[in-house]
């Protein structure tokens, strides 16, 4: 005989672990995106780790920007759907925090993990709607959230921790996309602080060229009747060359501050 009071307590149970299931985990069903394609949607079944989310939000993130880039554009649609894309990208972070290339899943399943660096992809084309709708203050926060995953998806921490201690930054995980969006968001950052001064970056990728040891090419010396009073200086320059460069180093005062570049023609500031 089946004791109905034992099995009315599992159904509770139950009924409460769905609940909770629920609760911790928000619905984010797919999305048709600009171009009539399905987006929010991943390989197999979703069972909520942390590569799930990443790829979850990469495709969230595609999404957005086919309402972004894609005529008719929908501004609020993008950034409704960028903010999804966000939300899970905090959700794989939560999980799984390094930004690394062959990142194991489950057995010997690999993935190139780059969280950080996807949602500060996010974060510059949420600032770059916000600025287009004139929500500057808003999109100025956005930005510096940008730059800052962007430092994190690189060098593992903000360049802050670095150049307070006087210490070179090392990357930690080197992508070429974290780069170019780096120099995208630096760009609109320019755009949204010294809008009299911004400019934009120019970047041309190129082929690896055999790394050989040169002697560093100073571009200027600033005499000391050129010194200023002022507490922050805006530097800009152009720099180009026949082969790849590699970086921008400045040094103020014998302290010494690096900007990753790719190109052969690049704006910097």
């Amino acid at each position: 005989m089946i004791n109905q009071k034992a099995l009315l307590v599992k159904l509770i149970l139950m009924c409460i672990l769905l609940l909770c299931v629920s609760c911790m985990t928000p619905n984010r069903p797919p999305m048709t995106g600009n171009d009539h394609q399905m987006y929010g949607i991943v390989e197999g079944l979703f069972q909520h780790r942390y590569w799930n989310y990443y790829e979850r939000g990469k495709s969230f993130t595609d999404g957005a920007l086919t309402y972004y880039f894609k005529e008719p554009r929908d501004l609020e649609k993008a950034m409704h759907y960028l903010q999804i894309a966000e939300a899970d990208f905090t959700e794989a972070i939560s999980s799984r925090d390094k930004d690394q290339f062959r990142a194991r899943t489950y057995g010997m399943h690999f993935l190139d993990y780059f969280p950080h660096r996807e949602r500060g992809i996010v974060y510059y084309y949420m600032a770059d709607i916000l600025k287009q709708q004139k929500h500057t203050d808003a999109a100025k926060e956005w930005i510096i959230k940008a730059m800052n995953e962007m430092e994190i998806s690189l060098y593992g921490k903000k360049l802050t921790a670095f150049l307070q201690n006087n210490v070179a930054p090392q990357y930690s995980e080197r992508s070429e996309k974290a780069i170019v969006y780096l120099q995208k968001i630096q760009a609109l950052r320019a755009q949204l602080f010294y809008p009299d001064k911004a400019f934009e970056f120019y970047v041309w990728q190129c082929n690896s060229v055999p790394s050989q040891k040169k002697n560093p090419i100073s571009l200027w010396h600033l005499h000391p009747e050129q010194m200023t009073y002022l507490d922050e200086i805006l530097i800009q320059g152009r720099i180009q060359h026949h082969t790849n460069i590699d970086r921008i180093e400045i040094r103020i005062n014998n302290k010494v501050m690096f900007a990753p570049i790719i190109g052969k023609d690049v704006h910097f500031f």
